[in-house]
């Protein structure tokens, strides 16, 4: 079904176009799934021109209606395009001067061929993506099923729906190189006392016990004489005499 202006077109069972007022469209949509383009913005579209009540529309609308939208967006992900039937058939290069009843014919069929090519990417994982959506209630979903022509037996999909773990085919990486094995290395009083006086600056106020307390902060990060002890540092200093990065010094170190 697509739109005729402010009224619905659909093709009947005996292939002939038919013409029917929004009102009625509505309550067809409704009663059973429809082959149609951009469901959404078609029930909409019919909503504003009919007077109809809200449940009418409201059940065309969460009727599960095969939309060439869809079956676009599965068989040809990533793939930009105007979602009107003509927008659809241009960004696969397909004719666009037909009506637009027969172009969403044209689409459902071209792209239900496409998945049945031998040489479609991924079909192991496309069968596992619709098999779950088939759980899902998909209108395309068996269809999609039935055109990979694959063994439902070894590929079935798990509860947890392998075929959308991209990540596990994805070959594993690193941004920074391996890490150093783990040590611990003495810093020495002079080692934190130059490395505070770099991050002062040199037009830092001049603190000597700041200074000292870099120091003797250092006395925390001795080798262990055992794994089981520790060093610990108990330092006191007057308020703002700069004990943060005094002890911060060494412990960046």
């Amino acid at each position: 079904m697509v739109l005729d202006g402010v009224s619905a077109l659909r093709i009947t069972a005996g292939g002939q176009p038919e013409t029917i007022k929004p009102a009625a469209a509505l309550k067809e949509l409704g009663k059973r799934a429809h082959v149609v383009c951009h469901a959404g913005y078609l029930v909409n579209r019919l909503a504003l021109a009919a007077q109809v009540p809200q449940g009418v529309v409201r059940t065309a609308r969460e009727q599960a209606h095969l939309d060439v939208c869809e079956l676009f967006a599965f068989v040809a992900p990533a793939v930009m395009a105007v979602p009107t039937p003509r927008g659809l058939s241009a960004a696969l290069g397909l004719e666009t001067g037909l009506p637009d009843a027969d172009l969403i014919l044209t689409l459902s069929q071209t792209l239900l061929d496409r998945v049945a090519q031998k040489n479609y990417p991924n079909s192991r994982e496309t069968f596992q993506v619709a098999q779950f959506l088939d759980r899902g209630k998909w209108p395309w979903a068996k269809l999609v099923i039935q055109r990979l022509g694959r063994d439902p037996s070894g590929d079935a999909a798990s509860v947890f729906a392998t075929g959308l773990n991209v990540w596990d085919r994805i070959d594993e990486w690193e941004d920074d190189g391996p890490r150093p094995p783990g040590a611990h290395e003495p810093v020495t009083a002079a080692e934190a006392q130059t490395f505070l006086a770099g991050v002062l600056g040199g037009s830092s106020e001049a603190r000597p016990q700041q200074v000292d307390y870099a120091g003797a902060a250092t006395a925390a990060f001795v080798a262990r004489e055992t794994p089981a002890s520790n060093a610990i540092v108990l330092a006191e200093a007057g308020t703002g005499l700069g004990k943060t990065l005094g002890y911060l010094a060494p412990s960046y170190l």
